[in-house]
């Protein structure tokens, strides 16, 4: 999980972006209205977002 700003310039949007490109199990996404205090200020938002994406791989490795 990589957290950052996406305002903050498009070298590290771009840097997260690629390496979940190169992870096989990864996937780039953007926690709207959120910035890099997310895990102390929202940590229920970021536990959705994984369990999303846990709940995601495990139909797909199913399937």
């Amino acid at each position: 999980m990589y957290q950052g700003r996406v305002n903050r310039g498009p070298h590290f949007q771009e840097a997260a972006e690629s390496l979940a490109g190169l992870l096989t199990q990864a996937e780039y996404r953007v926690l709207a209205g959120m910035d890099h205090s997310v895990v102390m200020m929202a940590s229920e938002v970021v536990e959705q977002a994984i369990v999303q994406f846990d709940s995601l791989e495990s139909k797909q490795k199913g399937a």
